[in-house]
């Protein structure tokens, strides 16, 4: 297959939209649902396609999946002993991953995996600006990424 077809629906046994196809991403089909209400639980059909033609192939229910909403960051303060940075709670979130964009640098680097509200990055050096982006996880799926803070680093 060179790419799928995306339906979804709000029960197991339809019906079902299609809504959209996948791309890919760094070598792999992804596609993200960018339509879903949060907290809501929704049914997935996937149908190979190719080229040349669409096959009759249908992956029944990929899974049920319940959306969470985005990160909202709630503050940032550089400080003497590391940035501080901190962000709404999220429903339905297990965890959250803290990445940070050291600044004239194109690769963001994951920080921690964490429980709390709020992070702080003790290994920032003093007199460099760094840039900080939060995902909320649960069971089910994983937020879009929150507001971005900028800190300079005292």
């Amino acid at each position: 297959a060179t790419g799928y077809y995306i339906s979804r629906g709000e029960s197991p046994n339809g019906p079902f939209t299609r809504i959209g196809q996948s791309s890919v991403v760094n070598g792999v089909n992804t596609f993200v649902d960018t339509t879903a209400v949060p907290g809501k639980t929704y049914y997935y059909k996937v149908r190979a396609r190719n080229d040349k033609q669409i096959t009759s192939m249908n992956i029944e229910s990929v899974a049920a999946i319940r959306p969470i909403a985005n990160v909202v960051m709630a503050g940032s303060n550089p400080h003497k002993t590391g940035n501080i940075i901190s962000w709404n709670a999220v429903e339905g979130a297990k965890l959250y991953q803290v990445y940070r964009l050291r600044g004239g640098e194109t690769t963001w680097t994951l920080l921690k995996n964490t429980r709390s509200l709020a992070y702080k990055d003790a290994s920032a050096e003093v007199g460099i600006k760094y840039y900080y982006k939060v995902i909320a996880v649960s069971n089910q799926a994983t937020s879009a990424y929150s507001n971005c803070v900028k800190i300079k680093s005292k």
